[in-house]
This record gives C-alpha cells, sequence and structure tokens, in this order.
C-alpha cells in the first residue's frame, strides 16, 4: 500500500474542500452592506406608510400643499418595496436570475420612480417659491385641480425621461445578457439626456429655488422688523416720556424707571356733573331773548 500517495489525495481533497467553502462565503462587507440596505429598505417602508397614513386620516392635511408631500411618499414607498428587495438581491448574488421580463420591470421601476422622486423635490420647491414670494395670489391660485395637475405632469415628465433609456437598452442588445441586469450607455449624448433629466437639472433648480426663498423670506423679516420699529418710535414719541432719566432721579434702589404712557385724566361717575342739560340751556336762552325784546 502506498501511504505517501494516500494521504497526499486525502489533503487534496480536504484543501479542495475548504477553497470551495471559502468562494462560497460571502465576505464580511458585502454582508454588512446587505444588512444595512435592509435597514434602509424597512424603515424607508415604515415612515412613507406614516406620512400616507397622516395625511389620508387627518382632514386638516387635506390642503392642496400636501398633495404633492403624498405623492412623493408614494414614490419612495414603491422604490423601498419594488426596487431595494431586487437591488440587495442582486449585489449579494452578483447575478440576475429573474429572467430577463423581471429584469426590464424592475429597471423601469427603478428609473422611473427615483427620477419621479427628485422631480417632486423640485415642484415642491417651485411650490414653497410662489407661496412665499407670491402669497395672497397664489393662495387663491393653489387649488385641489392644480396641485392634481402638477402631480400628474411630475409622473409624466419622470415617464418621458426614463423611457428612452429602456428603449435603447432592448435595442442595443444589452437585454440579451441573462446573468445581468444593468443598463449600459454607450453614447455621450444618451449619457447627457439621461443624467442631467434625471438627476443635475432637477438639483440645480432645487438649490437656486431655495436660495430664493432663504432671500424672500430674509426680505420679509426685515421688512416686519422695520415696520415694528417704525410702529414702537411713533408710539414712543406721540404719548410717552422719555425713556431715560438721569441718574439720580427717582427712586435710588429702583434706579431707572422705564416709561410710563400719558392718558387723559378720566371721569370719576360718583362725582355730581356741573353741566347743564341741553333742556336748561335753552330754556335760559329763550328767556333771556324775551327779556331783551319787552320795552324798557
Amino acid at each position: 500500500m502506498d501511504f505517501p500517495n494516500y494521504t497526499e489525495g486525502v489533503f487534496a481533497t480536504s484543501s479542495s474542500g475548504n477553497d470551495s467553502l471559502e468562494a462560497t462565503k460571502p465576505p464580511s462587507s458585502k454582508i454588512l452592506l446587505t444588512l444595512t440596505l435592509s435597514v434602509v429598505a424597512v424603515l424607508t417602508t415604515f415612515f412613507n406608510c406614516l406620512v400616507i397614513t397622516a395625511i389620508a386620516v387627518t382632514r386638516k392635511l387635506h390642503h392642496p400643499a400636501n398633495y404633492l408631500i403624498c405623492s412623493l411618499a408614494a414614490t419612495d414607498l414603491l422604490v423601498a418595496v419594488l426596487v431595494m428587495p431586487f437591488s440587495i438581491m442582486y449585489i449579494q448574488k452578483e447575478t440576475w436570475g429573474m429572467g430577463q421580463v423581471v429584469c426590464t420591470i424592475w429597471l423601469s421601476v427603478d428609473i422611473t420612480c427615483c427620477t419621479c422622486s427628485i422631480l417632486h423635490l423640485a415642484a415642491i420647491a417651485i411650490d414653497r417659491y410662489r407661496a412665499i414670494t407670491d402669497a395672497v395670489e397664489y393662495s387663491r391660485k393653489r387649488t385641489g385641480a392644480r396641485a392634481g395637475a402638477m402631480v400628474a405632469l411630475v409622473w409624466l415628465l419622470s415617464i418621458l425621461i426614463s423611457l428612452p433609456p429602456l428603449i435603447w437598452r432592448h435595442y442595443s442588445g444589452d437585454a440579451e445578457q441573462v446573468d445581468q441586469c444593468i443598463m449600459m450607455h454607450h453614447h455621450m449624448a444618451f449619457t447627457l439626456y439621461s443624467t442631467l433629466g434625471a438627476f443635475y437639472i432637477p438639483l440645480m433648480l432645487i438649490l437656486i429655488l431655495y436660495y430664493k426663498i432663504y432671500r424672500a423670506a430674509q426680505t420679509l423679516y426685515m421688512r416686519r422688523e422695520a415696520s415694528r420699529a417704525s410702529r414702537y418710535s411713533s408710539v414712543t414719541n406721540g404719548s410717552m416720556i422719555p425713556s431715560s432719566y438721569p441718574a439720580g432721579d427717582g427712586n435710588e434702589d429702583k434706579g431707572a424707571q422705564s416709561p410710563e404712557p400719558i392718558s387723559p385724566p378720566e371721569k370719576s361717575f360718583s362725582e355730581p356733573s356741573t353741566e347743564e342739560p341741553p333742556r336748561e340751556r335753552l330754556r335760559k336762552s329763550v328767556k333771556t331773548s324775551q327779556g331783551k325784546s319787552l320795552p324798557a
């Protein structure tokens, strides 16, 4: 019996088994990423369900301004339920095993909902900018029909932005990859179109509008403070004594005292009135005129 050959075969078999176990064992970084994404998906689902429930149940929140917020919460809920679970599985396995039909649906929902979420943020920024800069006029124009039309416009723009990449993927041959579910861009113009429309243009719009909102709010605050200061100065100059006293005047323990308004003396109702009634004055004037008209 050849012992050296036998031991070599045993060690070779055990080493190959250990290599296969190490190959199938996922790294710790991938496990941590999977757990983090799972927690984010659960929290996103929970909080967006709370937002939708609060707006649907509370009557005070049935306002056209909250339609966009409710639609944004619904969009994020779709991302958390329909996009993130498949994405976690894809990251974990590194291969797509659910077929190209599911892949197309998943990519469609992913691109459309993510684009729609960003466009919702831009629409909310526009709504808040109009509400601050033109509050009176915009409060009359902000109706339920207009808010619903804005929500529909956001969804339509999202579909129009996300539809060309899907059509390009179908006709470019990327859908023939059975074990992958990705979207590849081969042309710079197409990449600029998809990235600018879905991210960079809405982001610049949001930043510009919120900067204008900040400046408008600051201007309104300064005007309000100036109006309050002018009213206080007019009241002080018209009906109040000076706000400070020379040192040593008044009570020494209290020091300088605050000004007190000067009001006219009040008439006491307990004291008898010295004024004559109108009837007595009329009678006296008649007697005086008759006395003057008599001959001497």
